[in-house]
């Protein structure tokens, strides 16, 4: 697949069907892992991708796919996230940032709230059980394991990866989902945060 350079993209400009909303640092290259997931199981899939900043492999902060399914990199700074409508919301970290804009760790809670509740009940809200900020939204959020997922390393998570192995440039591990192992997943990208 080749990879056209393009210019920023503002994200009203994208007509989004399936957005997976991410409230992470981002990894540009999670779209690309979607379509190769597709290629895998048959799937025919090939989403876009949008970000905040310049990806050099993008050519810009926009990778161009062939389908109705975008993931977008969500923004916390200024209540920008609220104006998407994710159908999946991916919350990796929830923590006192912008201050200057919520004035308390209150109020970036209660923000992130409302960003998440805009998924609909038939959705899916993942949060990382690893950290404390996106732990504690998990467990506030309506819904049950069909609608809210956490996933991580911590032995509580519902999808936990195991016995992990960082050789090589990237990240190998077992993944089990509620108990029951699913198999082994391999990521390009390094790093414990990266799953």
């Amino acid at each position: 697949m080749s990879e056209a350079a393009v210019d920023p993209v503002d994200p009203s400009e994208l007509e989004p069907r399936v957005v997976s909303a991410l409230k992470t640092c981002y990894d540009p290259e999670i779209p690309v892992d979607i379509y190769e997931l597709g290629l895998i199981y048959g799937v025919d899939i090939d989403p876009t991708g949008f970000v905040g900043a310049r990806v050099p492999a993008w050519g810009g902060n926009l990778r161009r796919g062939k389908d109705e399914v975008y993931v977008v990199e969500a923004d916390e700074y200024d209540r920008s996230f609220h104006q998407l409508l994710p159908n999946i919301a991916v919350v990796t970290t929830l923590e006192a940032d912008h201050l200057d804009i919520y004035g308390s760790l209150e109020a970036v809670e209660e923000a992130f709230l409302i960003f998440a509740e805009s998924v609909p009940d038939d959705g899916m809200i993942a949060c990382c059980a690893d950290d404390h900020g996106a732990a504690r939204l998990a467990n506030v959020l309506r819904g049950g394991p069909e609608r809210v997922m956490t996933y991580g390393l911590n032995a509580g998570s519902m999808l936990r990866a195991e016995e992990v192995d960082l050789a090589g440039g990237g990240a190998r591990f077992t993944v089990r989902e509620r108990g029951k192992v699913l198999g082994t997943a391999s990521l390009r990208a390094p790093g414990a945060s990266d799953y």
